[in-house]
């Protein structure tokens, strides 16, 4: 079995790391696979991406047409928008190589146009870290089009000027008319693409994100604390965002009403963030303890983090199965989030942490402060390295992909 995987980028944001760590769970396993990038940070070797001088700002310089075509329309909904127009070589290099199996993760940032993909001749396998593949140009959003088919009676009514979710749609729909392979990392995302009208008849494999629990385990939390410089005694929540604070969909705001809605969270417990302060949230955070730890991106530096406190919390509004909360169990340390998304399959409430209740920031509150409470309970850090261990190592996910590619390249 030959497999070839295709990603934006090999570092940074949270579909750059699980692609790579899947790569690395693949080569531990003996799979002869190969990763491909278009934005390589990593120095790897056995990592390819763009060579020269020249197709690197090729690269970088591609993104920015998806800007300008963005400007054609207004919208309440300020995540991603992707719309891949741009044509490539992608295609024809992808059907060329000497593989069994195309493994495509975030193809975005005008890596793949909708209508190069439709031209891969290789099985597909799709691995989706959002909801891109089955909308239209959005990555996250609340609304149901998807299911609808983006009809011009369904657009929402804070959408002005051309209708680009709608164009895009129809430019997908027209396109991949073969069935791909599709994986979800989450529950929630695979029942989404099967109640998709682009994909409701494509083959769904629920295989989360994989982690190396031989690196990502339990430091020392004393040893932890005096590395941050942090109190002994103290209680510590840590927050993260790669987008930083001002990413309303990881919900930053939410967690600062939360901790306000109750005296112990307000006075006896410290807060930490990964990420940087891109919100304005001086208002938010006014008579908090609240420390900026800005963006970490060596793991060493991470499992540190996440050993020194007593709670991670994932306020997102709408997530996938983000990697903080699969690095955090690693760790030994429980999760808090709303009951979102793919959040349910990381927190098992009462066990590995505790959920609340959708947007609600005083549920989210109450769920921090039970976490709080039981963290002193070691049996919960236990828990939750178990369960990282059980559900996400190397070997586990490594033999789902290698049974769903099989099944990809017979059929």
């Amino acid at each position: 079995m030959k497999a070839l995987l295709v990603n934006y980028s090999d570092h940074g944001g949270g579909a750059a790391r699980a692609g790579t760590r899947l790569f690395d769970a693949l080569l531990h396993s003996g799979l002869d696979a190969r990763l491909l990038v278009r934005k390589k940070i990593s120095e790897r070797p056995d990592i390819q991406g763009p060579e020269s001088d020249l197709e690197k700002i090729y690269h970088l310089l591609r993104p920015r047409v998806g800007a300008k075509v963005q400007s054609l329309f207004k919208t309440s909904n300020k995540v991603l928008h992707s719309f891949g127009v741009l044509p490539s070589d992608l295609p024809k290099y992808l059907n060329a190589q000497d593989v069994d199996v195309v493994n495509l993760h975030w193809i975005c940032n005008e890596m793949l146009s909708i209508e190069g993909l439709g031209r891969i001749r290789k099985p597909i396998v799709w691995t989706l870290h959002d909801m891109w593949g089955f909308c239209g140009a959005e990555h996250y959003t609340l609304d149901a089009r998807w299911r609808d088919g983006y009809t011009k009676g369904t657009r929402h009514e804070s959408e002005k000027g051309f209708d680009l979710n709608r164009w895009v749609w129809l430019r997908k729909q027209r396109s991949w008319l073969a069935p791909m392979t599709v994986i979800a990392p989450s529950r929630w995302l695979a029942t989404c693409a099967q109640q998709s009208a682009l994909m409701s008849n494509w083959k769904v494999h629920v295989v989360p994100n994989a982690i190396d629990t031989s690196f990502w385990a339990p430091v020392d939390k004393a040893f932890a604390r005096k590395v941050l410089d942090l109190e002994p005694g103290e209680r510590y929540v840590l927050f993260s965002s790669f987008g930083g604070t001002g990413d309303s969909r990881k919900g930053f705001d939410l967690l600062m009403k939360a901790v306000k809605s109750t005296s112990v969270l307000r006075n006896d417990t410290k807060y930490l963030v990964l990420g940087e302060d891109t919100g304005g949230s001086a208002e938010l955070c006014r008579d908090l303890s609240i420390k900026f730890l800005g963006y970490l991106n060596d793991e060493v530096s991470l499992k540190v983090v996440y050993s020194a406190v007593d709670a991670v919390v994932i306020p997102s509004r709408l997530d996938n199965l983000p990697n903080i909360g699969v690095e955090a169990l690693a760790c030994g340390t429980p999760v808090v989030a709303f009951d979102v998304g793919g959040l349910a399959d990381i927190v098992e409430n009462g066990v590995t942490g505790f959920l609340a209740e959708p947007n609600n920031p005083e549920s989210l509150g109450l769920a921090i402060e039970k976490c709080l409470d039981k963290r002193s309970n070691s049996e919960m850090s236990a828990w939750c390295r178990d369960a990282a261990v059980r559900k996400y190592s190397f070997s586990v996910i490594a033999e789902q992909y290698r049974n769903v590619f099989l099944d990809a390249a017979k059929n």
